[in-house]
C-alpha cells in the first residue's frame, strides 16, 4: 500500500516467483568480474576510517592545536570506524526499446548481485514498466543468490518508460533504513509516460 500510495495513477504490482526465472548464463569474462570486484568490495568495506569524538582513548594532537589557536570547542579524540551495511535498489527498465540490450542487463543483474553477496548488504531487485493508457506495472524480485535472471511468465518486456515513477518506488523500499542507501537506475534512455486520466462528475 505504501508503494501505491508513492505515485499517481494506478500501480500494479507482480510479484515474481523465483521459480518462473529463467537463468542468465555468465561469460568467463563476467566471471572473472564478479571475483575482482567481490575483492574490491571487500576492501572497501572493511577500511577503517577516522573520526573524530568529542570524547575517547586517543588524542589528536593537530585538532588540540587548532581547537586551542581558535578557541573553539572541537573534537580532539580520534576514533577508528568501519563501514555501515549496504542498502540497494537495482531498478531496471523493461519497456520495449530496451528489448535489443535485456540480456546484457540480466547478465549486469547476476554480476552485480553475486558481487556484493554479504551478510552486510541487503538487495531489492525491482522491474518496471508503463502501459500507454499511464497504468504502471511494478515487478517485485524475490532474494536471489544465483543466476536467476529477469524475465519470467510473470515479467515480460514491453511498454512505455514511467521513470520518474520508478524512481519514485525505488525511493520508497530505502525509506527508514539507517543504513548506507543506494539506488542502481538502468535505463535506455528518455521518460515516455501517460499519465492515467479519471473522470469526474456523474454519468
Amino acid at each position: 500500500e505504501g508503494l501505491r500510495r508513492a505515485i499517481k495513477g494506478s500501480l500494479k504490482i507482480v510479484r515474481v516467483r523465483k521459480e518462473d526465472l529463467r537463468a542468465a548464463a555468465l561469460a568467463r569474462e563476467e566471471v572473472n568480474t564478479i571475483r575482482r570486484w567481490r575483492k574490491e568490495f571487500i576492501q572497501v568495506q572493511a577500511a577503517r576510517r577516522s573520526v573524530m569524538r568529542h570524547s575517547g582513548a586517543r588524542l589528536h594532537l593537530p585538532a588540540v592545536i587548532r581547537a586551542r589557536m581558535s578557541g573553539r570547542s572541537e573534537p580532539a579524540f580520534v576514533r577508528q570506524q568501519s563501514g555501515r551495511g549496504f542498502q540497494i535498489v537495482k531498478s531496471y527498465d523493461m519497456s520495449s526499446s530496451i528489448t535489443h540490450i535485456f540480456p546484457q542487463l540480466e547478465r549486469l543483474n547476476v554480476v552485480l548481485r553475486k558481487s556484493m553477496d554479504f551478510p552486510f548488504v541487503t538487495q531489492h531487485e525491482q522491474g518496471w514498466t508503463s502501459t500507454a493508457s499511464g497504468g504502471v506495472t511494478l515487478f517485485q524480485y524475490p532474494q536471489c543468490r544465483g543466476n536467476e535472471g529477469l524475465i519470467s511468465p510473470q515479467s515480460q518486456v514491453g511498454g512505455v518508460t514511467p521513470l520518474a515513477q520508478a524512481v519514485q518506488l525505488a525511493g520508497r523500499v530505502l525509506e527508514g533504513s539507517k543504513d548506507e542507501k543506494h539506488l542502481f537506475l538502468f535505463s535506455d534512455g528518455f521518460p515516455v509516460y501517460a499519465i492515467q486520466q479519471k473522470r469526474h462528475g456523474k454519468s
